[in-house]
């Protein structure tokens, strides 16, 4: 069973004063727009109900040694052209905010490294699967859960709250029957009524490439996906030329509402902290 901690104002005012300036739009019009939206119900801002931090510590132990493996595979491909595209540009205030709260498990700590791009970006969920998520971690058994898998079968992160909000699904009123209800709700931290859920992960970037199709490396023109018995296997970007090393990270720029970020190994290479 997951552990969460319930963030309250009085001991975590900073955090939430990230978490919410993660949820402030900078265009209020586009907020319920798009084609993956789920509830098409009419708002012009983003208000944060409830705020909790998880405490996996396995699944942080498997984030751990994947930021690991991305520091000893950037050092591989060192030498090779840099691609434009990042830091990945997640509300600023946000960022700094949280960043100074950060913290991490017994001996390691919480703070971000820049020299994997390791980064705070949102994934919108919903309730029928944020149990498994907070137990299990994310995974690729949830590519295309909310929506299509335009750049392949990962797992899709946003900097931009208005993108994540399109996949989101409201959970409408506490069940005592439920087990998520029970873990994340309590006499003195009520269910809200109405509430929609927002993962704000850590995730290492890592090195990257960028697509605007979904098919071709965009600065490079090289395949995205490595093809096996003539079918393209569109779970695993194909390795940097003349190496043994897979892209971390793919960056979708085919909309130019928001960028979407994917990775394909979401056990390893992202930690849902909040």
């Amino acid at each position: 069973e997951p552990t969460v901690v319930r963030l309250t104002e009085d001991a975590d005012h900073e955090v939430l004063l990230a978490l919410q300036a993660f949820l402030d739009v900078a265009d209020r019009h586009q907020l319920g727009r798009g084609r993956d939206v789920k509830d098409p119900s009419k708002y012009n801002r983003l208000e944060l109900a409830r705020a909790w931090r998880l405490e996996n510590h396995t699944l942080w132990q498997q984030y751990m040694a994947g930021r690991s493996q991305i520091s000893l595979d950037m050092k591989k491909v060192r030498n090779l052209k840099s691609v434009g595209g990042l830091p990945a540009e997640s509300h600023p205030l946000a960022l700094e905010l949280v960043t100074k709260s950060l913290k991490g498990f017994k001996d390691q700590e919480g703070k971000l490294d820049k020299s994997i791009n390791e980064t705070f970006l949102l994934h919108g969920t919903n309730g029928d699967v944020l149990l498994k998520i907070l137990s299990n971690g994310l995974t690729e058994k949830f590519a295309g859960s909310t929506a299509g898998t335009l750049y392949g079968d990962g797992i899709y992160f946003a900097e931009d709250v208005t993108k994540s909000d399109q996949y989101v699904k409201p959970d409408m009123m506490y069940d005592p029957d439920s087990k998520l209800h029970r873990i994340l709700y309590g006499k003195d931290y009520r269910h809200p009524g109405s509430v929609f859920y927002l993962l704000v992960c850590r995730v290492a970037i890592g090195r990257h490439v960028r697509t605007s199709d979904g098919i071709t490396d965009r600065d490079g023109g090289n395949a995205l996906f490595p093809t096996i018995n003539g079918l393209s296997n569109r779970r695993e970007l194909a390795e940097f030329s003349g190496t043994t090393v897979h892209p971390h990270t793919l960056l979708g720029e085919r909309y130019p509402r928001f960028r979407e970020f994917v990775t394909y190994h979401p056990e390893k290479y992202c930690y849902p902290e909040y």
